[in-house]
Parts: structure tokens; C-alpha cells; sequence
């Protein structure tokens, strides 16, 4: 005889699985359309306002899976800038923002292509250099 309890963790076993794979490809699809909006050209009109890529900076990383680390890296500041723009402590100039957000994209394209391949972004700065910018091209 089969009881409520093992009829009932039976089925979320079987709804489990599609219910977790619909989250996931929801969740693609909301990075991918983040990513567009980042390519955008009115971004570097919204960027100018230092709200706006803030904002834009924390949805990144906090939400679409930007590494802190990744894009010190590639823009040539310490994490710890990177961090300072974040929780809005600093903001970097005006005229920089859009280039930075040009990177953001591109790092975040390349993180998205990597995960589409089941694979992960490189290490060293050379050939994640290399990568950002072919996913930005």
C-alpha cells in the first residue's frame, strides 16, 4: 500500500524537474533581454545620469551573474572600485560610463555564451579580454 506521504513526494519529483528547467530558461531569457537593453542606444544617455548606471551596474551583478572580479579586471580597477560604484559610494565620470557599460555587455554576453556551452569563463585577463570583445564585435 502506498501512503499520502510517498504518493505526494512522488509527484514533486516528477514536477520538480520541467518546473526547474522553466525557471531556467525564464531566467535566460530575462538575461538575454538585460543584455540587449545594455546594447541599446540610448544607453549612454541613460548612463549619464549616475542613477541610472548604478542601477544598471547592480542589476548586473547582483541579479544577471556579472563577476565584481571579472569586471575589475577587464576595465583595469581594483575590486574594490568596482564595489565603491556599487553601493554608490563613487561614481566613475561621466564620459566613462558608457565605455564601462560597453564592457559590462560584452562580459555578460560572454558569460551567457559560456553558460550556453556548458562551460566557464577563462581565468587569466588575456583570454577574457579576448572573449569580451568577440561577444561585444
Amino acid at each position: 500500500m502506498v501512503t499520502l506521504r510517498a504518493r505526494t513526494m512522488a509527484l514533486n519529483e516528477s514536477l520538480a524537474e520541467p518546473v526547474a528547467d522553466n525557471f531556467r530558461a525564464r531566467r535566460r531569457g530575462e538575461r538575454y533581454n538585460f543584455l540587449e537593453g545594455l546594447r541599446s542606444a540610448d544607453i549612454a544617455k541613460d548612463c549619464a545620469v549616475a542613477d541610472h548606471f548604478h542601477a544598471l551596474l547592480a542589476l548586473a551583478i547582483n541579479d544577471y551573474g556579472v563577476s565584481r572580479k571579472s569586471l575589475a579586471a577587464l576595465l583595469g580597477v581594483s575590486e574594490g572600485a568596482v564595489s565603491r560604484w556599487l553601493s554608490e559610494k563613487a561614481t566613475p565620470p561621466a564620459y566613462a560610463r558608457p565605455q564601462i557599460i560597453g564592457m559590462l555587455a560584452g562580459l555578460l554576453a560572454a558569460t551567457l555564451k559560456a553558460e550556453d556551452a556548458g562551460q566557464r569563463l577563462p581565468e587569466d585577463l588575456e583570454s577574457l579580454r579576448r572573449l569580451v570583445l568577440s561577444a561585444n564585435g
